[in-house]
């Protein structure tokens, strides 16, 4: 509820301020003035109006019939951007024509507080109209960084079949008894996320396309060789039902309605003026942006559900929980490790190895307790949360959190012989990320040397 009135306040907000200036100057302004005020009101009212409306009309469709999804909100993207774009032209004629209407109701007043008071209105509605008009400009900026940027380089190392043959061993020996083919590669991420997807990935100047199987270094410290197994299987399962085949399609539309979003929303804290101009566009796009999410998120929590079942065919129910409660109770560990990156007071040599050791310190047993909504971050989906999928495999958090070890002494980490040394090269590619994002040049980034 709050969120929508967000969104009618920041669409309709202008046009009700117009539409009260145009009623409240009738008798001084000239007709033709106060007309024209009232019907750009009405017309910049409409518009956002209508797209919120087709924007939600869409949802509704798509939860009916999951099929229509990349159909409809792949245009409505587009609409939503060009819709963004149509109000801000039509807000800066709503504030010019309000400023020509109150100049006329300033020239009927002899009352000097009146008088004082009309001119520092008119003094914010001119620097409402520079907040408006400059953002246009950050709109079509961030359309644009929007394409430059959808390149998928992570901080990570190919795997190759004859430097980690175990590990290949082991996904090939997986993949062979869920029936699908293994992934065309696989990747060694310094940081905690583990996924698959059909993105093209990209290590330098290098393509890589097909399926990709993303593991990470830093949850490998904290897993044991059968939770680790549990993982693989369930993002194997996500393969050989061709989920990642779907996320291909739709996840460029949420990849990008976020991004410009999150550009749009820096922007804004410049100034009070330029938030107001950026206002309707960032919330129409976050309408966009939960829209989308809430219409795919029960077509992907079937998916997690059935990738979670089929997990069940290599490693016993309370194997798979554990696995669950690690990685959920570390979801927030890597933001801490990216902070050591920021502060530059203490420098990390091992990013793999403080993740493990921050994630030791932060799984108190009060902090597992308070896991049961939490959401594991995923680059390309969403997950239902905690609770809902231990209840799926008929676990409580208490049975499946219980006696979990964060320090096992088979950790999944054996499957890789060279990993301190991986691991410090990774945290130097890390550095450099960090380093050209401070700067605001993170699309530089080329992957680890």
């Amino acid at each position: 509820m709050r969120s929508t009135l967000r969104l009618l306040a920041a669409v309709l907000g202008l046009p009700l301020l117009a539409l009260v200036t145009a009623t409240l100057t009738r008798s001084y302004a000239t007709t033709e003035a106060t007309q024209s005020l009232t019907h750009e009101a009405l017309l910049a009212g409409g518009i956002g109006l209508l797209l919120s409306g087709a924007i939600w009309g869409a949802e509704r469709l798509v939860k009916r019939h999951f099929a229509l999804l990349w159909r409809l909100f792949a245009p409505l993207l587009w609409l939503t951007l060009a819709t963004a774009l149509l109000l801000v032209p039509l807000h800066a004629a709503l504030l010019l024509h309000s400023i020509w209407a109150i100049l006329f109701f300033v020239t009927t007043i002899r009352n000097e507080l009146v008088l004082m008071a009309t001119g520092f209105l008119l003094i914010g509605l001119a620097l409402y109209l520079y907040g408006t008009v400059s953002a246009a400009f950050y709109i079509v900026w961030a359309l644009i960084r929007s394409f430059r940027h959808q390149r998928y380089r992570p901080a990570g190392a190919l795997a190759t079949p004859e430097t980690y043959p175990r590990l290949w061993e082991l996904v090939r020996v997986i993949a062979g008894r869920l029936g699908c083919p293994p992934p065309d590669q696989i990747i060694l991420l310094l940081e905690s996320d583990l996924f698959v997807t059909e993105q093209p990935v990209w290590f330098g100047n290098e393509r890589r396309t097909g399926r990709t199987m993303a593991l990470s270094l830093s949850a490998m410290h904290l897993l044991t060789e059968a939770e680790f197994s549990a993982v693989i299987a369930h993002e194997m399962a996500h393969l050989g039902a061709r989920d990642t085949a779907l996320l291909h399609r739709y996840a460029p539309i949420l990849h990008r309605s976020k991004q410009i979003y999150q550009f749009l929303a820096v922007k804004a804290q410049n100034t009070v003026f330029r938030t107001l101009g950026l206002l309707p566009a960032m919330k129409l796009l976050q309408h966009f942006h939960a829209s989308f999410t809430r219409a795919s998120s029960s077509e992907s929590r079937k998916r997690e559900y059935a990738a979670d079942a089929a997990s069940l065919g290599f490693v016993p129910a309370r194997v798979i929980g554990a696995a669950l409660v690690k990685l959920h109770a570390a979801s927030e560990t890597w933001g801490d490790v990216i902070h050591r990156f920021w502060n530059g007071s203490r420098p990390v040599d091992n990013g793999a190895r403080l993740f493990a050791a921050l994630a030791r310190q932060a799984a108190t047993p009060e902090r597992i307790a308070d896991l049961t909504g939490k959401t594991v971050a995923h680059p390309f989906d969403t997950h239902p949360s905690l609770h809902e999928r231990l209840t799926a495999l008929d676990l409580t958090l208490a049975a499946a959190s219980d006696g979990i070890d964060l320090e096992p002494a088979d950790a999944a980490i054996a499957l890789v012989p060279d990993a301190e040394e991986l691991e410090e090269a990774l945290t130097e590619g890390v550095r450099e990320w960090v380093r050209l994002t401070w700067n605001d040049q993170w699309w530089r980034y080329r992957g680890p040397r």
